[in-house]
């Protein structure tokens, strides 16, 4: 909906609420206290207007937190990515600098894959010190 298209309405706000109303504005992403107000009576007409209340309130919640999911999903997949490349990196320079053959190799990715599965991942830097001086 335009401007062009509104009514404008006179009301009067308790300077409490104003205030909340101005520390709040940023966080709806409204550009002024018109936007701020108009999105805030249609949730509660909506709220008001729901047969069952619960339902609505239960939808609304249901939106907040799928949002919330979702950027936190986009923030661990951003740090599984760097991570992955520390990885990739530590790998390379330890492969470097290592004489592995290739059974040797493949021994050790069944043993750490194995470890990985009974431990969750658990696994310290002490064990696999340990166990590659060979000591059980």
């Amino acid at each position: 909906m335009t401007n062009s298209e509104k009514k404008k309405y006179g009301f009067y706000l308790s300077p409490e609420v104003s205030a909340r109303i101005d520390a709040l504005l940023p966080m709806d992403n409204c550009k002024n206290r018109s936007e701020f107000v108009e999105k805030a009576l249609q949730f509660y007409m909506g709220y008001l207007g729901s047969p069952d209340s619960n339902l609505y309130m239960s939808r609304v919640l249901s939106s907040l937190i799928n949002g919330a999911l979702t950027q936190n999903v986009d923030r661990l997949c951003s740090l599984l990515f760097k991570l992955a490349v520390e990885v990739a990196m530590m790998t390379q320079v330890i492969g470097a600098n290592l004489n592995y053959n290739e059974e040797e190799l493949r021994n050790l990715r069944g043993k750490c894959v194995k470890d990985v599965k009974t431990t969750f991942g658990k696994i310290s830097l002490e064990e696999a010190a340990r166990f590659q001086n060979g000591i059980r």
